[in-house]
């Protein structure tokens, strides 16, 4: 009985190793529907981080791209931390928008920008599902290395939320009117054993994505909705919205103060999502000498000439709405006088 036990085991194992050995004799492509899931790994202060040097294929409903992660543990090239005195730098603070989901790298908005000022490094730090608290962490612990001389944050109607959510992420609250952590280490989302197959074994990988398709179409047949409906953003009642205002306002007075003791200066940009978030971060902005750029008209004005401004059944910014993205910040840039020679600050 032992012995048979042993035999069908051993069976097992042999028909697994030689299912890997297939995987990648093939070389069949990682592929994931989550991008959490797919392209971060935990970390007890953050919550999660992208995994250095992971590459992919991220797939939506309507879309397939490419995901190159470097080794520095951004979906960007790799920069030096050692400054060339010769280059502007910016850094890109965000979540998903800023992370680029569902357009290649090449379209994305930092990488035109990038392009467009050839004196300036414009470094993406965007992490998928990050709320503003997990950005500053981010940046204290990780970008503040790359020395940036300005820092944008960029914005979205879910960052409130988010910064108040303490399942699986960091949470500040303001405690005698300073901001405290309340939730380190952060529990985690994966466990120790599916992080490691993810990161070792592409077998599991490519069973892991068949499962979370499995799952969102059955979700989906119970539920009748399509991927771009349930599941937005839920409003905060007026006593959660006033908590949100007073501990996001803090952790922007906290960055900025950051930023600037580096040498630096803190802008934000509103990545269009509503005109009443827009309004507000405009009125902390504006109370703190803070540089501040809404995307809301420039996108609606998008929309008015008939350009798609969002990905097919995805809230996410469209290719287009990428590159209407990038010329209005670097517009303001330029008023704002946030570029050097050939435009000196």
């Amino acid at each position: 009985m032992a012995g048979n036990a042993i035999l069908f085991a051993c069976s097992v194992a042999l028909s697994l190793l030689a299912a890997e050995g297939i995987v990648r004799l093939f070389d069949l492509r990682f592929s994931s529907h989550h991008p959490i899931s797919g392209f971060c790994q935990y970390d007890e202060v953050l919550g999660w981080r992208l995994v250095p040097g992971r590459t992919g294929l991220f797939k939506g409903r309507e879309f397939s791209v490419r995901v190159e992660q470097s080794e520095q543990g951004l979906r960007d090239r790799s920069y030096p931390y050692e400054r060339d005195p010769d280059r502007w730098r910016i850094l890109v603070l965000g979540d998903s928008v800023v992370w680029c989901w569902g357009v290649e790298m090449s379209e994305c908005f930092t990488e035109i920008l990038e392009q467009k000022l050839p004196e300036t490094d414009v470094i993406a730090a965007g992490v998928p599902g990050y709320g503003t608290a997990q950005e500053v962490l981010l940046y204290e612990s990780d970008l503040a290395r790359f020395r940036p001389d300005l820092v944008l944050l960029v914005f979205v109607i879910n960052d409130l939320n988010d910064n108040l959510q303490r399942r699986n992420r960091p949470v500040f609250e303001l405690l005698d009117g300073e901001l405290a952590v309340v939730n380190i280490p952060v529990p985690r989302r994966k466990s120790v054993v599916k992080e490691w197959l993810l990161a070792h074994s592409r077998l599991f990988r490519q069973l892991n994505y068949a499962a979370q398709v499995l799952r969102q179409t059955i979700k989906m047949a119970r539920e009748g909705t399509t991927p771009d409906q349930g599941g937005g953003y839920v409003p905060l009642s007026p006593q959660d919205e006033a908590r949100a205002h007073a501990v996001t306002t803090a952790l922007i007075e906290r960055l900025a103060r950051d930023v600037a003791d580096a040498g630096g200066r803190l802008a934000i940009v509103h990545a269009g999502a509503t005109r009443d978030l827009g309004r507000w971060l405009d009125s902390i902005a504006r109370a703190r000498d803070i540089p501040y750029l809404d995307l809301y008209p420039e996108l609606e004005r998008g929309e008015e000439e008939g350009l798609t401004m969002r990905l097919a059944h995805d809230p996410h910014f469209s290719p287009d709405a990428h590159v209407i993205a990038a010329r209005a910040i670097l517009g303001f840039l330029d008023d704002e006088r946030l570029l050097r020679a050939s435009g000196a600050p």
